[in-house]
């Protein structure tokens, strides 16, 4: 399930795609009160993975999107 444009990191093989790792910084930001970030850091993994068209996936990305954005006052 790895995506290979997502594991070429300036010449080096990563084993998770971007999304998940942008997932867990939304997780991690939000975890340690820092809203503002885990909204930014859920929105690019909703992006990354809006190109590979897993509707399960994408509607849990737009749940903890909402979240955090209600987290940090936007609304």
């Amino acid at each position: 399930m790895l995506d290979p444009r997502a594991t070429a990191v300036r010449g080096r093989s990563d084993p998770r795609p971007l999304g998940e790792l942008q997932v867990r910084a939304a997780e991690a930001a939000f975890a340690s009160h820092h809203p503002g970030r885990a909204v930014a850091f859920a929105a690019a993994a909703l992006g990354s993975s809006e190109d590979r068209g897993d509707r399960t996936e994408i509607a849990l990305l737009h749940e903890r999107l909402g979240r955090y954005r209600l987290a940090s006052g936007d609304g």
